[in-house]
């Protein structure tokens, strides 16, 4: 019973998964047309390239990409593109967390009050660089897999942010609409002076 249970728990989060991996995929491709609505440009394909184009290859790199609209990515590249993103920026803000830690370390000598200035200094010196690396890596990523500048990547993230505070409201806003307006009764328990023997 056990087992059948856990595959079943398996199953609903692969599916979950996948349902997740689509929409940030629809977001990603969102805030791609997005960008190059508001940035406008010239298409890729106007520019010389690097190398020619072919089925392994289905975005070419110019050889220069300023003022070139962002490729619009199929939606399994941009499902690959999201997992890249998510994956490298674990990476970079673990090693920028626990290396800032231990130069802090190693380098400063830290008192032991946790509120002491130098603490808080040190601490707000961790997150940054957390908070940094978290802010640079997918701009990185999309720089590298779509590929384009650095300008445009950044006006890339900010739809998708934007695109997904808005899908956000829009669920908060359909579960408060579905809620009951007095909210959710839970059955109540009877008293022992209500309960009837028989």
């Amino acid at each position: 019973m056990g087992l059948i249970v856990g595959l079943i728990v398996l199953a609903c989060l692969i599916v979950l998964l996948g349902i997740v991996l689509r929409i940030s995929a629809a977001i990603l491709r969102g805030a791609v047309g997005l960008t190059n609505a508001v940035l406008g440009g010239r298409e890729p394909h106007e520019d010389d390239f690097r190398r020619p184009a072919y089925d392994n290859n289905p975005l070419p790199r110019p050889k220069s990409l300023a003022g070139i609209r962002v490729p619009m990515p199929e939606v399994g590249y941009a499902i690959l593109i999201n997992i890249l993103i998510w994956v490298a920026t674990a990476v970079t803000q673990a090693l920028a967390v626990f290396g800032t830690a231990f130069l802090l370390a190693v380098s400063v000598q830290l008192p032991a009050d946790p509120f002491a200035p130098e603490s808080l200094v040190a601490t707000l010196a961790v997150l940054g660089a957390g908070i940094a690396a978290g802010l640079l890596t997918p701009l990185v990523v999309l720089k590298m897999a779509l590929p384009t500048t650095f300008l445009r990547a950044v006006v890339v993230v900010f739809w998708q942010h934007v695109i997904a505070a808005v899908l956000c409201g829009l669920l908060f806003l359909a579960v408060y609409a579905l809620a009951p307006a007095d909210g959710v009764r839970l059955p109540a328990r009877p008293s022992q002076a209500n309960v009837w023997f028989r």
